[in-house]
């Protein structure tokens, strides 16, 4: 199986996934937060950029990534080019990001 077909499939698979997340949870703000995301553990490269964009096209609106994953930048780019190609806005994605306590800089 090549990478395009293998990526025909992860594709079918975000798009059947995508249906799930339809469902929100309200928000303290009073926005609508979808309950499933889009993982991003073990992303990384081009591969990775084409699977948060391949996720966004499905209709995925929350994407959690972390900074252990160390592929943040590529969550961003993904992201925006998928707002300068008008898939999405930026009020309708929510990107949720983890860091541990240790790697701030202020204390508590």
């Amino acid at each position: 199986m090549n990478c395009s077909q293998n990526f025909q499939r992860f594709l079918h698979v975000v798009q059947l996934l995508s249906v799930a997340s339809s469902y929100f949870s309200r928000i303290e703000n009073m926005q609508e937060l979808p309950k499933l995301g889009f993982g991003t553990f073990r992303l990384s490269g081009r591969k990775g950029k084409l699977a948060v964009k391949a996720a966004i096209y499905a209709g995925y609106r929350h994407i959690d990534t972390a900074h252990m994953y160390k592929n943040e930048s590529l969550v961003g780019e993904a992201v925006s080019e998928c707002i300068s190609e008008g898939v999405i806005t930026r009020e309708e994605i929510f990107i949720n990001g983890s860091s541990r306590q240790r790697t701030l800089k202020f204390k508590f």
